[in-house]
C-alpha cells in the first residue's frame, strides 16, 4: 500500500465518522428531527447528486468536477465556507480525482477538508486524530 493509499484511507476514515456527526447535528438543529435542514436546499442537493451520478457513469470528468464545484458552492451558501458539510463536498470531489488518478489534485481538497473539521470539531476530536 502506498503512502497515498494510506493517507486516503485515513481520511476517509476520518470523514465518514465526521460525516455521521455533522448528520446528527444537522437534524438535532431542528424543531422536528425529521424535517431537512432547508427544503430548496435538499432538493438542489439530491439534484446536483443525481447529476453527478450520470457524469461518473459517463465518465464526464469535466462535468463532474463542474458539479462537484456547483455542490460546494451551494453548500457553503447555506452552512457557510468553513462547515463539516462543506468540507465533505470537498473530500468526496477529492475522491471523484483520486479515482481518477489526479492525485495532485486530491490532496488539497483533503488537506483543505481536514483543516476545516479540526477548526469546526476541535483537533481532540476522535475523528480528528484519526487522520493525524
Amino acid at each position: 500500500m502506498t503512502k497515498q493509499d494510506k493517507t486516503r484511507n485515513m481520511i476517509c476514515t476520518f470523514l465518514s465518522a465526521l460525516c455521521i456527526a455533522f448528520i446528527g447535528f444537522s437534524f438535532s438543529a431542528n424543531s422536528d428531527s425529521n424535517s431537512p435542514v432547508n427544503p430548496e436546499f435538499e432538493q438542489q442537493k439530491s439534484s446536483l447528486q443525481a447529476a453527478i451520478a450520470t457524469a461518473k457513469e459517463k465518465k464526464d470528468t469535466p462535468e463532474l468536477i463542474r458539479l462537484y464545484e456547483q455542490l460546494i458552492a451551494l453548500t457553503e451558501g447555506v452552512f457557510g465556507p468553513e462547515s463539516v458539510g462543506v468540507a465533505t463536498e470537498r473530500e468526496k470531489l477529492g475522491d471523484a480525482l483520486y479515482d481518477l488518478g489526479r492525485y495532485d489534485q486530491a490532496l488539497p481538497l483533503y488537506q483543505r477538508a481536514l483543516t476545516i473539521k479540526e477548526k469546526a470539531l476541535g483537533p481532540d476530536h476522535p475523528g480528528v486524530g484519526a487522520c493525524k
